[in-house]
């Protein structure tokens, strides 16, 4: 079992990446979309990538 843990959903998984999270805004009638890129990083699993608005930096320390 690894003693790493995805940032977003607590799931204990070796392969985790490093991401800059990214919050969406979707566009509406009276108001243009945005994207909000935040600067720190967090470590996320597979899954999270896939299903989540993130920016990928590259693999978790120690995974090279």
């Amino acid at each position: 079992m690894s003693d790493l843990t995805c940032e977003n959903c607590g799931f204990a998984e070796a392969g985790l990446v490093r991401v800059h999270r990214v919050y969406v805004v979707p566009e509406s009638w009276d108001r243009p979309g945005s994207e909000t890129v935040v600067d720190g990083t967090e470590m996320w699993c597979v899954s999270c990538v896939s299903q989540y608005p993130c920016d990928i930096v590259g693999p978790a320390p120690g995974d090279r």
